[in-house]
This record gives structure tokens, sequence and C-alpha cells, in this order.
């Protein structure tokens, strides 16, 4: 079996006109009505990250993994999805990897590279990026990595959900589990940066952006980048 996997690009990806990106944060759980309601009026395509969404009732079309700790959990559910894997799992050397690329594959899901420099101290202050789809710079999370594949297929329209950030006390919580874990201030304030370069970046392709009232995308300014609530 070939596990040489293509890398996604603006080249190599699919147009959408709409697209629905969800991350982690406990604002998918409120904001459950209003995404099925978009998906219902407007089709998008669905990008999750880490793992499917299946328990809220959405389908995700593609799912984006960077830990490997998530992709080897091998959710038995995910089946013919489009996984999109950065570096520290395709750069992993050992038999397991190929037996978890083996058993995505037979349930008939294909699998993508993405490619992005890993040096977590090269921010930029803004987003660049090659025609064959290679990021120049580190992008933090599975959750940005999902907006920025929404961004290489062209979409007029990209729905955020899931984009909450850090609390008052700096802690961090997820749809998907009850776990909760703070996160040091300076890295919060890169983490926000980040979702402000990814919003400028959408801006800049002339994509315009909507969000649930529940989600705070990391305390970006809503009004300042004229998104849209629901």
């Amino acid at each position: 079996m070939n596990f040489n996997f293509p890398s996604v690009g603006p080249a190599t990806l699919p147009v959408h006109e709409n697209i629905i990106v969800i991350g982690g944060g406990p604002s998918v759980t409120k904001a459950k009505d209003t995404i099925s309601l978009y998906i219902k009026e407007k089709n998008p395509l669905v990008i999750s990250s880490n793992r499917m969404i299946d328990s809220l009732g959405i389908n995700s079309q593609y799912i984006v993994f960077l830990d490997y700790k998530f992709f080897d959990k091998n959710d038995p559910n995910i089946v013919n999805t489009n996984l999109v894997i950065g570096p520290k799992i395709f750069n992993v050397k050992k038999k397991k990897v190929k037996r978890l690329y083996h058993s995505y594959l037979k349930r008939g899901n294909k699998i993508f590279k993405i490619e992005y420099d890993r040096n977590r101290k090269k921010h930029n202050h803004k987003i660049e990026m090659t025609k064959r789809g290679y990021i120049c710079h580190f992008l933090g999370n599975a959750g940005f990595a999902s907006i920025i594949l929404s961004s290489m297929m062209s979409p007029k329209e990209v729905f955020l959900s899931g984009f909450d950030g850090v609390n008052r006390l700096g802690v961090l919580k997820k749809h998907y589990e009850k776990s909760k874990w703070r996160v040091k201030a300076h890295k919060a304030i890169l983490q926000k940066n980040m979702m402000v370069i990814i919003i400028k970046h959408l801006r800049g392709m002339g994509v315009s952006i909507k969000t649930s009232k529940y989600d705070k995308l990391w305390g970006a300014d809503l009004k300042k980048f004229r998104i849209k609530t629901r």
C-alpha cells in the first residue's frame, strides 16, 4: 500500500463557496442548533479538528490532525473522510503509524499532508504560503490549521465555531472532554495573535466570516473585522 500521501494546497483542493470550520471549544455545543441551521441553509463543506463531531449530528468531510495522540485514537467511526495530517504524524517512522494508515485507508478514508514550518518561534504577521501549499511558519494547533485549509479552497464565506480561547483565568476548555488546563499567558497571547492573523488572511481574500453568538474567536474584535454573528 502506498503511503506517499499528496500535500494539500490551492492547486490540488476543490473549490467550495461555503465552508464551516469546527474547533474544539465548548461554544460548539451551545451553538449546535445554529450550526445545524447553517448547514441546512448553505450546504457547506465541513472541516473539523482532531475528531469527528457526529455526536452533535454533524458529519465532517475533512478532519485535520496535527498531533499524533489524536490520530492514534483511530476512531472506527471515521469512514469515507478526507484526513489531513501534519509533520508530527507523517514524519514518524514507526511500524505502528503504517498500521494506522492501513486501518484508516481500508475504511475508505483518504489521507493528505499539510506542510508547515515547525519552528515555534516563527510567527509571521501574515499567512505566507507557497503555490504548492507549504506554510512558511508555525501554525499553533489543528483548529488554526483547519481554517487555513479552508482558505485554500477559495471560499466566499467561512463559518467559524469552537474557537473560544482561554477564559479570564487563562483556562482552556474543550467541548469533547471534561478536562481543562491552564495556558501560560505568553502562549495565550501568541494564540490570540495567530487567530487575528488568520482572520486578516481570510478578509484579505475577500472572504465573508460568520460565527455564532457564543463564540469568542480568541477575543478577536468582531466589529473591526466585520464578522457577523448568528
